[in-house]
């Protein structure tokens, strides 16, 4: 009777899984969150006859180190140290043809409204609707719950 007890316990544990994450296709595994950021911005392209990017988790790893810093007062919240961030992608993706950064933070994880500020900053717009191809999100918390989430867009390719 226990082991049809824990069999049902694990198999309800696998059905709530893939509620709090979503694979992508390259296997990782990303936070929910990452995904809505990535939803609404792709949703916006498309709306403007753009292709989707498509999530990198090399990308996505320099990202949220930033958005890590930052959520740890490591560094104060903006753009700096964006050059070494895109030297490092830089010999990730030797051929890339541009990049750009986009960051935010918010009191509470709830990316609709932190996506929607970026799209009335015609900078961040601009970035969003840019010519690239691939990007990265890194999402991180700190002690007060305050979101910080970094967006990084990348042109590979001709």
């Amino acid at each position: 009777m226990q082991t049809k007890i824990k069999i049902l316990l694990l198999g309800l544990f696998l059905l709530i899984i893939p509620n709090k994450f979503v694979a992508q296709s390259n296997q990782q595994i990303i936070p929910l969150s990452c995904t809505s950021v990535l939803a609404d911005i792709n949703a916006y392209r498309l709306a403007h006859g753009l292709e989707k990017l498509q999530l990198d988790s090399e990308i996505s790893q320099v990202a949220r180190n930033h958005s890590h810093r930052m959520a740890d007062h490591e560094i104060e919240f903006g753009h700096g140290g964006f050059s070494q961030r895109t030297q490092q992608l830089r010999t990730l993706f030797p051929h890339a043809r541009g990049m750009a950064e986009n960051v935010a933070y918010a009191d509470r994880d709830n990316t609709k409204p932190l996506v929607q500020s970026w799209l009335v900053s015609s900078g961040h717009r601009k970035n969003i609707l840019g010519d690239y191809n691939l990007t990265g999100i890194g999402v991180a918390h700190d002690a007060n719950g305050r979101v910080y989430v970094t967006q990084i867009f990348v042109r590979t390719g001709a």
